[in-house]
């Protein structure tokens, strides 16, 4: 619960700083978007390996279609 707030509060803010630099600079700046993952523990993760299967996220919006290819690693 708190996280998400922190999260909302976050995203407000930084939407609010992209508004400011848009009108400063007269650029087209894209709204930023959260990408959010769950990990369930920090001593078990993806079935015991140290790196999580691959995932893709889209955004479409601002003209065009994003893509966002991640994965986590833990480190020892």
């Amino acid at each position: 619960m708190v996280g998400r707030i922190i999260e909302e509060a976050v995203h407000r803010t930084l939407g609010e700083l992209f508004d400011c630099l848009r009108s400063l600079w007269s650029d087209d700046v894209s709204e930023p978007v959260t990408a959010r993952v769950v990990i369930p523990s920090t001593t078990s993760p993806w079935t015991g390996r140290t790196d999580s299967p691959e995932r893709t996220v889209e955004h479409a919006g601002h003209g065009g279609t994003y893509r966002l290819v991640h994965d986590r690693q833990t480190s020892g």
